[in-house]
């Protein structure tokens, strides 16, 4: 049996180098935010001036055609890269209530005193991310926002591409908004299908109470 206080000094350790990495993943993240929108503001700063020196003609089109591919990679690279990064958050998070369930068992007088979880279920984790209480949550994080800017900008390509074409406006149009609203589920589907092998690939040890999930034996389960 190793020394209650030398496992309560590992704990601390271990939990503080969780909690910084859980600091670098959400820094990242803002900062892919940031420098998406960054890039957003001066895509359009730009094609405006361009406009403006060229009464929005053919030439603008073209440029346009350069310029919007680029946004539309930094939308795509910054989305695929925040989803890795929540993705590594949620294990960070699942082994901050496993070093909890840990100081439990050393001190089980503290679990009253506790607002979060000490087990890594799927549930569990998810609950370090606030109490969820509508189904239209999914239209506010930040991956949303930038998912329907990478979709508005690859209209708007597919639109001037089709207006290049010489074949109308309203084709432009109709082709913009049908390329807007195809990103857009293909988008949802994919972070659909994300999240939902990232749930299925938890390996959970200490389940709550109640969970569906089966708890592992005790020749699984870390000794305290």
């Amino acid at each position: 049996m190793v020394d209650p206080n030398i496992r309560l000094q590992n704990i601390a350790i271990e939990a503080a180098e969780l909690q910084a990495r859980r600091q670098m993943c959400w820094s990242e993240i803002a900062n892919r935010a940031t420098m998406f929108m960054t890039i957003v503001g001066a895509t359009v700063f730009g094609l405006a001036l361009i406009g403006n020196a060229t009464d929005f003609d053919n030439t603008f089109l073209l440029i346009s055609l350069l310029i919007l591919p680029v946004l539309v990679f930094a939308g795509i690279s910054s989305l695929a890269r925040m989803g890795e990064l929540e993705r590594h958050d949620g294990e960070l998070v699942q082994g901050l209530n496993r070093l909890r369930h840990l100081r439990v068992e050393l001190d089980p007088g503290i679990e009253p005193y506790l607002i979060t979880s000490t087990y890594d279920d799927a549930e569990s984790m998810l609950s370090a991310y606030g109490t969820v209480n509508s189904r239209l949550h999914g239209l506010w994080v930040l991956e949303t926002l930038v998912g329907v800017i990478v979709a508005l900008a690859a209209g708007v390509f597919v639109a001037v591409s089709v207006a290049l074409a010489g074949l109308g406006g309203a084709s432009a149009t109709v082709a913009g908004v049908i390329t807007f609203i195809g990103v857009m589920v293909l988008f949802g589907l994919i972070g659909y299908r994300s999240f939902s092998n990232q749930l299925r690939s938890i390996k959970t040890l200490l389940p709550a109470p109640g969970s569906t999930v089966t708890a592992p034996s005790d020749q699984s389960r870390p000794v305290p």
